[in-house]
């Protein structure tokens, strides 16, 4: 049985509290997301309407005289204070029921805006201190603050970009954020991360700031280098991944190969030293997610941007050790989409059996009503 829908009732707030309108999701926002950008752009915007509220000396003489007692002006109000500080302690707790609220609240409240630097430095020095001490799961509260941050409409987010980009890109490229990495899932946090990272290039990227660019050469560089552990190869392959196609034909297929030449000793090594067992198995676990990463992303990339001949010679040639694999994963797509293809086609010619044998028994049908009339 459907539910009752529920009944009409009547909820009250404040509109104005001590003649200023406190920020809650009820009242409008009291500086959009335009204004924001506005004032962003243009700091003379702000450093204008700061003028315009500054009382002139006739006036600030006579508010002297009538004033009572100083009043002390502070960035937040008391409100605000509490607000931030039980926001920051839920996030990061162990209460999952008040995580899940906090980061409601940072996804649809309207009037975050004035504490967003403060959101934001609590961010950025949270990851600096957890990285060192491998904190994978504050690590994980933290990008989901930024994720939250980046869901809410009614902010803009642009000035905060130098505190949340080398805070996202740190928990993408890092070389540990566990204390075991050869057993605890630091991998899920990695391309969490990525696509974090991948949303903050497609929201606030502009011609301006060029973030998507500098991001991409920015990993497309850690790549490159000989040295860079596999973990943190790992959370680029990822980042660049989850960024456009145009990235993964730019930078992401020449170094294919290269890719596939640094994991394959790791496949082909059976026997390792006993005084690096751990860092080994951290590292084969490492290049067995890589490699799984490539081979689940890229087939349906190739298979939808440029054709490659079926052969797998050329797969090897071109692709080096991850060739076979890819030419055997692409092998199995065109089969299956083939396959689905003539399942469609047989539905099709069945469905059309179907229609014109209803219209052919069908008292309403035009066929049926032709074939009475002759």
């Amino acid at each position: 049985a459907p539910k009752l829908p529920r009944e009409v009732a009547l909820k009250a707030h404040w509109l104005s509290v001590d003649g200023v309108q406190p920020s809650i999701p009820d009242n409008p926002a009291p500086l959009s997301r335009d204004q924001q950008k506005e004032e962003c752009v243009d700091p003379k915007v702000a450093l204008k309407k700061a003028s315009q509220l500054k009382p002139n000396q006739h006036q600030k003489n006579q508010m002297e005289m009538v004033r009572a007692k100083p009043l002390a002006t502070h960035e937040l109000s008391v409100e605000q204070q509490l607000y931030y500080k039980e926001m920051t302690e839920a996030c990061v707790g162990s209460d999952e029921g008040r995580r899940a609220e906090a980061l409601q609240s940072l996804t649809h409240d309207p009037g975050l805006h004035a504490m967003l630097p403060r959101v934001c430095t609590f961010i950025s020095e949270g990851v600096k201190v957890n990285v060192v001490q491998n904190n994978l799961a504050l690590l994980t509260c933290l990008m989901r603050m930024v994720r939250a941050l980046l869901d809410n409409h009614n902010l803009y987010l642009e000035k905060y970009l130098h505190q949340l980009i080398p805070a996202v890109l740190t928990c993408v490229v890092s070389k540990q954020l566990c204390g075991r990495p050869d057993v605890d899932n630091h991998w899920a946090l990695r391309d969490f991360a990525a696509r974090v990272l991948a949303q903050i290039c497609y929201n606030l990227n502009t011609t301006t700031n060029c973030v998507q660019t500098r991001v991409t050469r920015l990993l497309s560089q850690r790549l490159d280098r000989d040295s860079l552990p596999l973990s943190s190869c790992y959370g680029v392959v990822s980042a660049l991944c989850e960024l456009s196609p145009e990235v993964q034909r730019t930078f992401l297929f020449k170094r294919f190969k290269l890719i596939g030449e640094r994991i394959r000793v790791y496949f082909e090594t059976p026997n390792v030293s006993t005084d690096k067992t751990l860092l080994t198995a951290a590292d084969k676990s490492a290049a067995d997610r890589i490699k799984q990463l490539l081979l689940n992303k890229l087939p349906h990339f190739l298979s939808t941007s440029r054709p490659i001949p079926d052969v797998l010679e050329k797969y090897k040639t071109e692709f080096g050790y991850l060739g076979p694999a890819l030419h055997s994963d692409m092998a199995q797509q065109t089969k299956h989409k083939k396959t689905s293809l003539v399942t469609t086609d047989d539905g099709n010619e069945d469905n059309r059996q179907q229609i014109g044998f209803d219209a052919n028994v069908c008292p309403n049908s035009s066929r049926g009503q032709s074939s009475r009339v002759l």
